[in-house]
């Protein structure tokens, strides 16, 4: 974390065409964005794609499609992290890619 308090956050979200999964880093206060960080887009799976759209309305196995779709995000979550490292390599920007991680560490 920095010393104004800000802290990085990592937001998750997928729109109504199913592609995947988007991720996007900030940094802020919990008022105002300081910064923001890189933003990556996760495709689902074919397979996961067609459950999901077989449950919409609320029919089918929604419970079980609704885990497998928690475990998209947290790969989601692990694929923006690991690419985070990447680009750390890339750009040298040290002082962010320690924010995240110490966040992402601490569970904030």
């Amino acid at each position: 974390m920095t010393d104004t308090g800000d802290r990085w956050a990592l937001g998750l979200m997928s729109g109504t065409s199913l592609d995947g999964i988007d991720a996007a880093l900030i940094r802020t206060d919990g008022e105002t964005v300081a910064d923001t960080g890189p933003a990556i887009t996760v495709p689902y799976e074919a397979s996961l794609r067609n459950r999901l759209r077989g449950v919409l309305g609320g029919r089918g196995p929604v419970a079980a499609v609704a885990r497998e779709l928690t475990v998209a995000h947290a790969r989601a979550v692990d694929h923006r992290l690991h690419a985070g490292r990447a680009e750390h390599a890339a750009t040298a920007d040290t002082g962010k890619l320690q924010d995240m991680r110490r966040a992402y560490r601490a569970g904030a």
